[in-house]
């Protein structure tokens, strides 16, 4: 178990995470089965699902979405997605 708070991440957040990554085709079966730190690359995300996927998170947030925001670390694993994306404020 855990112990450091840097590991957290809300329940909430997890969930709209899934929820984008289910608007990757090669991700949708898998999506319900991944962990917080299973590799999304090694599950199926390549490079036109990481297309689809930023389409998608652009969407959910209203914006584009910077450079420092496409650093591949951003994008390793459900974990890493929802420290960058899972805390922002959403289109209205």
């Amino acid at each position: 178990m855990h112990s450091n708070d840097d590991d957290l991440v809300p329940a909430d957040a997890v969930a709209r995470m899934r929820t984008l990554l289910e608007s990757v085709p090669a991700l949708r079966e898998k999506v319900a089965d991944l962990a917080l730190d299973d590799s999304l690359r090694a599950h199926g995300l390549d490079s036109l699902g990481l297309i689809q996927l930023l389409d998608a998170i652009e969407e959910h947030l209203g914006c584009e979405l910077s450079d420092d925001d496409l650093a591949d670390d951003n994008f390793a694993t459900l974990r890493s997605l929802t420290r960058t994306f899972g805390g922002r404020a959403t289109r209205t």
